[in-house]
């Protein structure tokens, strides 16, 4: 009887603890769920408080690395670190996500993103954030990151 007991307690206790996880598990999204245009309302939400509201700690290019990385693919990280490096004069001279060179005047409040067009591991959308914006993300560990970001003329950092 003691036996019996034990076995329907253990069995109890497996039931209810898989059921919890299973339940934790289905209502809080995996960052792969999230659809391009989250992604870019997100990010861009994001990158322009940081950018207006300037602390070291949360700035994009410093404290803020860790969160450019949950939005932005390596390889366009990677772009705006070399052309940092270039000598005055030469490569993209404005904003990397923005495409302009004075960013003060664009607010966190007005952005919008077009409907998102999906071509295989590709997406792309219009972002209005105070510039029109062309902006392509790829799947990259299953996970939609923008890797282009281009302005109505096609100009940008990543060809």
């Amino acid at each position: 009887m003691k036996l019996l007991t034990l076995v329907l307690f253990c069995s109890l206790i497996v039931a209810v603890s898989s059921r919890s996880a299973t339940a934790q598990h289905a209502t809080s999204p995996s960052p792969a769920a999230r659809s391009p245009e989250v992604v870019l309302k997100e990010f861009y939400k994001w990158y322009i408080y940081a950018i207006n509201h300037y602390k070291k700690a949360t700035a994009p290019f410093e404290g803020g690395m860790a969160t450019l990385k949950k939005y932005v693919t390596l390889r366009y990280i990677r772009a705006t670190e070399r052309n940092e490096k270039l000598p005055e004069g030469e490569g993209w001279d404005a904003d990397y996500f923005l495409l302009d060179q004075d960013t003060s005047g664009f607010s966190e409040k007005n952005i919008s993103v077009s409907k998102v067009v999906i071509k295989g591991t590709t997406a792309t959308a219009i972002v209005n954030c105070g510039n029109t914006l062309k902006v392509s993300l790829i799947q990259e560990a299953g996970v939609w990151k923008i890797d282009k970001v281009k302005n109505d003329r096609g100009d940008g950092l990543v060809k």
